[in-house]
C-alpha cells in the first residue's frame, strides 16, 4: 500500500516537473521573441537616426552655400 502510494506521489511530481518545463519553454520563447522584436525595433532606430543626421548634414551644407553665396 506504501508503495502504491509512493509510486503515485512520483508520477504525480513527474508530472509537474513536465508542466513546469513546458512552462519555461514557453516563457524562453516568448523571451526570445521579445528580444527579436526589441533588437529589430532599435536597429530601424538607428537607421532612422542616420537618415536624420544625413539630412541634416544636407541641410548644413545648403546653409554653408547659402552664406558662402
Amino acid at each position: 500500500m506504501a508503495w502504491a502510494i509512493k509510486t503515485k506521489a512520483w508520477a504525480i511530481g513527474v508530472q509537474a516537473w513536465v508542466i513546469v518545463a513546458k512552462v519555461w519553454a514557453i516563457v524562453a520563447k516568448a523571451w526570445a521573441t521579445a528580444w527579436a522584436i526589441v533588437t529589430e525595433a532599435w536597429a530601424i532606430g538607428v537607421k532612422a537616426w542616420v537618415i536624420v543626421a544625413k539630412a541634416w548634414a544636407n541641410v548644413a551644407k545648403a546653409w554653408i552655400k547659402m552664406a558662402a553665396g
